[in-house]
């Protein structure tokens, strides 16, 4: 069976033409070298030196094959050089699953960066709801995810991110979107568009808990699945929103983003994974998003 090793003994004795030479530059005895080349020759059928009082000369056969030994040679060490950053987590594939609101946060940077320090990783992106990042992460489907505690599947680890703050968002042309803030209450008599009770639970009854404190019950509208849904039915005039402030990065003319005065509901960002060992590439980019966040 050919081996590397036999195959650099040749490439290293065909540029020295010299045993002792070549064994010493492969950290070999020179009865050892010998050995092993008669054993490759035997596998081969070929003579691949030509030994002789006048001392060594590579043979006409030895000649013929040594440009394949070298091809072999050179992709071996490309061979190691990948295999070495794949241990180093410089290289292969990561498949990243985000909610829709969680790329209007800081993440597409983070993950911008990260792209831009290890050009060799191929970072697959899928977007999901956060309850979908979940599943995902324990099936397999994805090896992180930005999504949003608490969470509903067993056996996940995760890393905490900043929160993001909620803020009221209404048309342009109402007199209160130019405010520099809002209490609470200023949405008691306004038809509210909010995200879907089954896409955020946990948020959604906040919200109803904030109103309650605040004194009056919400007159919710309509119940949409993602924020951009909201901000699209606030400016057709369905009433108002809560959205989180990131959004008001997107610059609509048509919308006013408010702070809520006081207590305002906040929405939790983490980065998940299953709980498992990490390879290298996935403890790379967590360890990237750790120090982004610092």
């Amino acid at each position: 069976m050919l081996d590397l090793l036999s195959l650099r003994a040749v490439a290293v004795l065909s540029e020295t033409l010299n045993f002792r030479e070549a064994a010493a530059r492969l950290n070999m005895t020179q009865p050892a070298l010998t050995v092993r080349l008669k054993r490759l020759e035997d596998l081969l059928g070929v003579t691949l030196f030509d030994r002789s009082r006048r001392g060594v000369a590579i043979s006409p056969a030895g000649l013929s094959l040594m440009p394949a030994i070298q091809r072999v040679l050179s992709e071996a060490s490309c061979l190691e050089h990948e295999a070495q950053r794949v241990a180093e987590g410089t290289r292969g594939r990561l498949r990243i699953g985000y909610t829709p609101i969680s790329f209007m946060a800081a993440a597409p940077l983070w993950i911008r960066r990260f792209a831009a320090a290890f050009p060799a990783v191929e970072l697959n992106l899928v977007e999901l709801l956060s309850s979908e990042v979940e599943t995902a992460l324990v099936s397999g489907d994805v090896d992180l995810g930005f999504l949003h505690p608490p969470f509903e599947e067993r056996g996940l680890e995760a890393l905490a991110l900043p929160s993001e703050r909620y803020v009221i968002v209404l048309p342009a042309d109402d007199p209160l979107s130019q405010a520099a803030s809002l209490p609470f209450n200023a949405l008691a008599d306004r038809d509210l568009v909010l995200p879907a009770r089954s896409v955020g639970p946990h948020l959604f009854a906040r919200i109803l808990a904030l109103c309650e404190a605040s004194g009056f019950t919400p007159r919710i509208r309509q119940e949409v699945p993602t924020s951009n849904a909201v901000l699209g039915l606030v400016a057709a005039g369905h009433g108002a929103g809560i959205v989180i402030g990131a959004c008001a990065s997107l610059a609509r003319t048509d919308l006013g983003f408010v702070p809520i005065e006081g207590a305002a509901p906040e929405l939790p960002f983490a980065l998940a994974w299953r709980s498992r060992p990490l390879s290298p590439l996935d403890e790379r980019f967590i360890n990237h998003i750790r120090e982004e966040i610092q």
